[in-house]
């Protein structure tokens, strides 16, 4: 007796929701309401977070104002400035959606509430969710990496490589903390404290940015699903009961959508514009050929942002229209 193939498992939303969760979840977010109790826990390690990062953006704004003040480096400041955009919008879009969890909760809900479609009729589209998400936020991965644990690297290697005298100790977002750090032990963990401060705002920034592709990519399935439905004039009110009100349902899902992600996306092109002029200005200056690459990958990956940002849009317009 030979056995059946096993049944394959139905795509669903959390399948396109995936990794946008999993780096909210990092940071201690909730993007929306899950079933189920989550435990107090989640909500310290976000308090904690939080605060991390708050010191360390006062921390960078001081700077600022005080290299403005004294004439200091304005390479180093400019540097320091795209620092701030990035943790304030970072800052910025976690609140945006935790004042939208509920109707983010709401968006889900819709989505699981819809009849389900073919697996053979999502896959297409969650490989290319996958792929943009992936990637996407493979990039912004890689900028934190390098700029995270390339002032420690290079430390150590001229200190316990090359053992020269008298190294000088950097912090990978800036060179200031509520306390003494550069000749005592509490160097490490203050390096430490702001590579999870550079990782909460970077979460924070990357995670609504992944959250909308998918999102749009869902409503952009379902759309294209319907559209299908019309043209073979098979209007599910004519196939299932309630079918009509649940195409509606649809159809209202850009206005839930617009909602949502109305803020997160004017703080991505407004942070999306001040990062290329900071870092554009910097790569017109007499800098080194490391320096020159770390600040590159800075400058691509917004760009990178907003033409995808266009590109999803363009897309939903398309499946709308």
């Amino acid at each position: 007796m030979t056995e059946g193939k096993p049944k394959k498992k139905q795509i669903d939303v959390d399948d396109f929701m995936r990794l946008p969760v999993i780096f909210y979840n990092s940071i201690g977010v909730r993007p929306f309401e899950i079933v189920g109790k989550s435990g107090n826990w989640i909500h310290w390690y976000f308090g904690i977070s939080v605060i991390n990062m708050s010191i360390v953006l006062t921390m960078q704004i001081i700077f600022v104002v005080t290299s403005f003040r004294d004439n200091g480096d304005i390479l180093l400041t400019c540097n320091i400035m795209a620092f701030i955009a990035c943790v304030t919008v970072g800052v910025l879009k976690i609140i945006a959606i935790q004042m939208e969890s509920r109707e983010m909760t709401n968006l889900v809900g819709q989505f699981k509430s819809f009849s389900p479609l073919p697996s053979e009729w999502q896959e297409p589209y969650l490989r290319r969710c996958k792929t943009v998400t992936l990637g996407f936020g493979g990039l912004f991965s890689i900028m934190l990496f390098i700029h995270s644990i390339s002032p420690f690297v290079q430390y150590a290697f001229q200190s316990w490589w090359l053992h020269l005298p008298n190294v000088a100790r950097t912090l990978p977002f800036v060179s200031m903390a509520p306390w003494e750090w550069r000749k005592s032990w509490r160097y490490y963990p203050t390096y430490l404290l702001q590579m999870i401060a550079g990782y909460t705002a970077v979460c924070g920034h990357i995670a609504a940015d992944l959250t909308i592709f998918s999102m749009t990519m869902l409503v952009t399935m379902h759309f294209d699903k319907l559209t299908e439905s019309l043209r073979n004039f098979d209007i599910r009110n004519n196939r299932i009961s309630n079918g009509a009100e649940e195409d509606l349902k649809e159809l209202r899902l850009t206005n839930v959508v617009n909602k949502v992600f109305g803020i997160p996306l004017l703080l991505n092109f407004v942070s999306s514009s001040v990062l290329v002029c900071l870092v554009g200005f910097q790569l017109t200056l007499g800098i080194s050929i490391d320096y020159f690459f770390k600040q590159l990958v800075i400058i691509v990956a917004p760009l990178l942002e907003v033409y995808l940002l266009c590109h999803f849009s363009q897309m939903l317009i398309t499946a709308v229209c």
